[in-house]
């Protein structure tokens, strides 16, 4: 085989490898970011609940107030 036929078949593999290691790391980025944003959106939805279980609490204490001072009155 030719020197320079080797050098060329070698480099045309380099380039294939090349490229398909570029689409990799566009595919990482991508799922890099989705589990990023994915784990983002779960902290946000784990917040909105202990917000809305604080209020919740805060309305049966309300309620509570309410129900014992009808209580009294009776």
């Amino acid at each position: 085989m030719n020197r320079g036929k080797a050098e060329a078949d070698a480099l045309t593999k380099v380039e294939i490898v090349s490229a398909q290691l570029a689409e990799t790391r566009i595919e990482f980025a991508r799922d890099y970011a989705s589990h990023k944003d994915l784990a983002a959106a779960e902290v946000r939805y784990a917040a909105a609940l202990d917000s809305l279980r604080t209020e919740l609490r805060g309305m049966n204490e309300r309620l509570d107030r309410i129900i014992e001072r009808f209580a009294q009155q009776a």
